[in-house]
């Protein structure tokens, strides 16, 4: 043992000092715990709102031209907005904002209200208030709790009460954004007229009209007004003279006096007060009942919010008059209790094992005591820059943190090891650089796109976090702890038997380094062809423009690679020779679901009726599917939500007993069996399990797709239709067509029934154009045309026709109208159609957008060459300045949509190089280092093509922290050996051996530390999202690594060996402790 006390800057500083100071941050960490945010997933910033806006029976082309329009400039000029998309359809539109990185979202969010108010009046009438959804703090998350209120009286009377007591008491609570009630069904009055009897006394339609809004103005009603919420939200609120008790008699409301009679409104029409039938359907468990749900603020602990809500609604409970009643339905709070004691006991578990490892390993509790110190140190004042930088605790970072456990107690174990056998801290080099190159590597999560780094930023940061104060703990608290608790460090012989068995290890060892290095180009060939080639990837040919001369090197591949011989009799061959165990991860992994969210297992029942039918109609075929799922005690819940007649949703959860067996399963082909069953609608099934069902017969969307844009709409619609001619030119393409949005499970295109007016028939039947409309709009009639108010709230008044049900195109053809004096048929005037409307028209940045979609009969590279050649004559020969075509790509795969996230970790390499470089002060030995960062991936890559498991953002998670820690012990040992080298007779294989002896103890330990340490996040199996493919790919690359750090590295190593030159390994009398083997080692 060396005893020499090194002399510099920390030698000064007390031991106790040290540990004062780091107790102190310990007590302020542990008292910081309690207030970090713990969430079960990230809340994902929307850094957005949207304007939401209708107009009822207006065509997108003119709310585009009046209404989207102007709403995009305007909100194009607000500073701190960074893009402005819009889609407008057929009786509305919505504009999405999106803002800068950095900016004030409440600030932005008041001005875009503010404006909206300015604008309001200027646009056309008929045009609703122009709405702002989003929470207030501009962040996206999902509710908490919801509530079921029930009581003996009507929906509305219980939506009033509740909005009165207790929306406004739960909203007072610190940290909940919005509190929302749904499932009351609104009233209101809806007047139905007789066509007919308005014909025979003469009525014009807008004098019957007229005349209602008369008569409810009577009851002293100003108007209404818009006031915006303090989420932005508009809502209207009827102005009245007087008190607002005076009654109006709908029924005796005059409407025209005909030769002297008071024609009344009883005359020609019937009143009644109704419920509305509902735009949309909400229920838990198939109940029809008034939901209450409590969203949370971003930054705040959901589950003591949770239980502050419970408490507080606990109170209100006691006031509630009798009869009435509020029910838990659901408390997502629960299950993000049990996930996260989940995942604490696993990680608790994770530690326990490690230290039980460490233990079994020293042999001594003074050692385990300075490691588990130092570890609970780093946790506790990492608790403190957790709070300060706003980090999140959730699956993630609970999953960056047991990670770094890991790395710190490896960390640990080196400087224990080095600093009790030669008291210096000369050892803090090597940590620093392996601590570094591994917050390198993760700090290049931070360059990936927005939509991948969302679920991996916080996943660094706690790691990085963790290891900086890990160099802190390293360098300044383990030698102080030390220095008051020392370890008895001995020097102690070996048997001789041991010591004969070492011996020949180490000859064999230096014999077969010796060799290595004589044949060195033959390890490197194995590397290359384990690793693989990427020729799997290669085209079939390269492609070249016509008039355009292919060059040699083109020629030359066509000419090989490119001929069919070589692709049916070779390229199997090849591939499988040279693809390694990239090519068998490659194409193993394809399939896998890259973007998996933590969720409980949900079965997802979804149904859709044809195009014509009702929302009602769609009801109650869901009714029917509910019936199933009720006869089920295992299921939890299961919440139905219907928003069109084209889309109803059920969502079942399970019972957590029942959650990971084989209920599930067995409840999803009882669904598909009655989904097969219940006629009518299309059913689609998923979840649980890769065995899906849907049995849509016929879907519009189109696999290939070129997208156009420009500032013109009608200009640009022109030049899709010359695209749509030009394809159809070609026999292989299926179909072509314009859209303005191709997306699955989305309705492509809608129809509309219109009449095509003979202008010589009218003319000479002398039918005025004014009567024809008037009379085909009384049939069928059905608008909202005042707000009354009765008493207690505004009651909607709705105008519709009596015929408006029955009055259909057989009718329109074969039914006389009066029209005028004369009696005619809408078919005598012209032909009633059926046709495909207008596209909805979308917009980015004021930049319009179509589609040319298309299928494509044929091989793929086939298919891809014929739209790049009709895009390239687009951009070419046709578009002008201002306009431009371009490939849509509709697909995720590694040669797609994951090429940047990949091509990254060849950024993580160069930033690894970089650290060492600096460190070590050489250009070569960081690159003997990077070499066993491929054949730990080596070990990744065949883990997962052997044994099939799912690849998500865990196993790329992986990837990233194997080219951090891998390195780290070839870090330990080209340090050790530099050591050596300066203090011994400079490089020499001896000095190699000696510093491999003295390292690859505790360079293993922390190696199977490692590997221990994620076992039990192998426990829930391969259904567990992130954890389990993490845990995969570390290990399978850190075991492989264990190869490279044995058998490659040394053969990089400088020693000074001469290539023809043999030397002996070690002199037969020099013996084991003489080259660094110690009981410590």
């Amino acid at each position: 043992m060396m005893n020499a006390k090194e002399s510099n800057i920390f030698s000064r500083i007390s031991s106790f000092s040290v540990i004062l100071i780091v107790l102190v941050l310990v007590v302020i960490g542990a008292g910081i715990m309690p207030l970090l945010n713990v969430q079960y997933t990230p809340s994902g910033e929307q850094q957005g709102v949207s304007v939401n806006y209708s107009w009822n029976n207006a065509s997108a082309r003119v709310i585009e031209a009046e209404v989207t329009s102007k709403i995009e400039g305007l909100l194009m000029s607000i500073q701190g907005v960074a893009h402005v998309n819009s889609v407008t359809y057929q009786g509305g539109g919505r504009v999405d904002v999106l803002f800068k990185k950095h900016v004030n979202v409440d600030a932005i969010r008041f001005e875009i209200a503010s404006q909206m108010r300015h604008l309001y009046p200027k646009l056309p009438e008929g045009v609703s208030y122009p709405a702002l959804s989003a929470a207030s703090s501009g962040e996206q998350v999902n509710p908490i709790l919801t509530y079921t209120l029930n009581a003996g009286i009507p929906t509305q009377q219980i939506q009033r009460y509740a909005e009165e007591h207790i929306v406004k008491q739960l909203a007072l609570i610190k940290g909940v954004s919005k509190v929302e009630l749904s499932g009351a069904t609104p009233y209101y009055m809806e007047i139905s007229f007789d066509p007919d009897k308005l014909t025979s006394y003469g009525i014009e339609l807008y004098e019957f009209i007229s005349a209602i809004q008369t008569g409810v103005t009577r009851q002293n009603v100003v108007g209404n007004v818009t006031e915006l919420d303090h989420d932005s939200v508009s809502q209207q609120i009827t102005v009245l003279l007087g008190n607002g008790s005076e009654q109006v008699d709908f029924e005796t409301i005059p409407v025209k006096n005909v030769n002297g009679r008071i024609i009344l409104l009883r005359d020609v029409a019937t009143v009644v007060y109704k419920e509305q039938p509902p735009a949309f359907y909400f229920r838990i468990n198939g109940l029809n009942t008034i939901n209450l749900t409590v969203t949370p603020d971003k930054y705040v602990n959901t589950i003591k919010l949770a239980d502050q809500v419970k408490e507080r609604m606990h109170e209100l409970e006691k006031t509630f008059p009798q009869s009435f009643s509020a029910t838990l339905a659901h408390d997502s709070s629960e299950y993000v209790k049990n996930e996260l004691h989940k995942i604490v006991l696993r990680t608790v578990l994770s530690v326990l094992i490690l230290l039980l490892f460490v233990y079994i390993v020293s042999r001594k509790l003074r050692y385990l005591f300075i490691i588990t110190v130092t570890l609970a140190a780093n946790i506790f004042i990492a608790c403190i820059f957790y709070y300060l930088l706003n980090l999140e605790i959730h699956l993630y970072s609970l999953a960056g943190i047991t990670v770094s456990l890991g790395i710190i107690i490896d960390t640990s174990i080196i400087m224990v090891d080095h600093y009790g056998y030669y008291r210096n801290r000369k050892a803090f080099l090597a940590i620093l650089a392996a601590v570094l190159t591994t917050i390198g590597s993760l700090a290049v999560v931070f360059f990936l796109p927005e939509h991948q780094k969302a679920n991996l930023v916080e996943f660094s940061a706690v790691i990085i976090v963790n290891l900086a104060i890990s160099i802190f703990i390293a360098l300044i608290f383990v030698p102080a702890l030390m220095d008051k608790f020392p370890l008895r460090q001995k020097v102690k012989k070996l048997s001789r038997r041991k010591a004969r068995w070492l011996l020949v290890f180490n000859r064999f060892y230096g014999r077969y380094i010796l060799f290595g290095k004589r044949y060195k180009w033959v390890y490197i060939l194995l590397i290359i062809l384990g690793f693989g080639l990427p020729v799997h990837m290669m085209p079939t040919q390269i492609e070249v423009k016509e008039g355009e001369e292919p060059t040699k090197g083109v020629e030359l591949y066509n000419n090989t690679i490119g001929t069919k011989w070589y692709q049916d009799n070779m390229k199997s061959v090849v591939e499988k020779i040279f693809g390694g165990s990239l090519r068998l991860f490659m194409t193993r992994t394809s399939g896998s679901e890259y973007y998996r969210n933590p969720v409980r297992p949900t079965l997802t029942i979804a149904a859709a009726m044809p195009e014509g039918c009702t929302v009602q109609q769609l009801n109650e075929i869901m009714k029917m599917m509910e019936n199933t799922l009720s006869q089920f005690d295992e299921i939890e819940m299961f919440q139905t939500r219907i928003y069109g007649y084209n889309s109803g949703h059920i969502e079942v959860t399970f019972k957590k007993e029942f959650e990971h067996g084989g209920f599930p399963s067995h409840l999803k082909q009882i669904v598909i069996g009655k989904a097969a069953n219940y006629g009518g609608a299309t059913w689609n099934v998923y979840g649980i399990n890769d065995a899906n069902f849907n049995n849509a017969t016929y879907s519009e969307y189109k696999e290939q797709r070129i997208l156009l844009n420009g500032y013109n709409y009608d200009q640009l619609y022109r030049y899709a239709q010359e695209v749509v001619k030009n394809l159809e030119k070609n026999k292989r393409v299926e179909e072509p067509a314009i859209y303005g949005r191709v997306e699955w499970n989305n309705e492509l295109s809608r129809n509309e029934f219109y009449v095509d007016l003979h202008a010589d028939e009218m003319a000479l039947q002398q039918v005025d154009i004014y009567r024809l409309y008037n009379k085909l709009q009384q049939q069928l009639y059905q608008q909202q045309i005042t707000t009354y108010f009765d008493g207690e709230a505004a009651v909607p008044v709705t105008l519709v026709s009596s015929k408006r049900d029955r009055f259909d195109v057989w009718h329109m053809n074969h039914e006389y109208q009066m029209i005028g004096d004369k009696a005619i048929r809408f078919s005598e005037l012209g032909e009633v159609a059926k046709r495909r409307t207008g596209n909805d028209i979308y917009k980015r940045d004021q930049q319009y957008s179509l589609y040319v979609a298309y299928n494509f009969l044929g091989a793929g590279e086939l298919a891809a060459r014929v739209i790049w050649e009709e895009v390239d004559r687009l951009n070419e020969e046709v578009l002008p300045v201002g306009f431009k075509a371009s490939v849509e790509r509709n697909y995720m795969s590694w040669g797609s949509g994951r090429d940047r996230s990949y091509l990254l970790i060849l950024l993580v390499i160069a930033i690894i190089y970089f650290f060492c470089a600096i460190l070590f002060e050489s250009l070569r030995e960081p690159l003997i280092i990077l070499s066993l960062i491929p054949i730990s991936f080596i070990g990744a890559f065949l883990i997962f093509a052997w044994t099939g498991f799912p690849f998500d953002q865990g196993g790329f998670a992986g990837f990233v922290l194997l080219c951090g820690t891998v390195v780290n012990a070839g870090i330990y040992i080209i340090n050790q050996y530099n050591i050596t080298c300066k203090e011994e007779r400079g490089p020499s294989l001896r000095n190699y051996i000696k510093s491999y002896n003295h390292k690859i103890i505790p360079i293993m330990l922390t190696i199977l530390s490692s590997v221990l340490g994620l076992i039990p996040f192998l426990l829930e199996g391969p259904s567990e999202v992130f954890w389990f493919a993490f845990a995969v790919c570390t290990m399978g690359g850190t075991v492989c690594s264990i190869v490279a750090l044995i058998f490659f590295l040394p053969l990089f190593v400088p020693m000074g060996i001469k290539s023809r030159k043999r030397k002996k390994v070690l002199p037969k009398n020099e013996m084991p402790e003489q080259i660094g083997i110690s009981e410590n080692a």
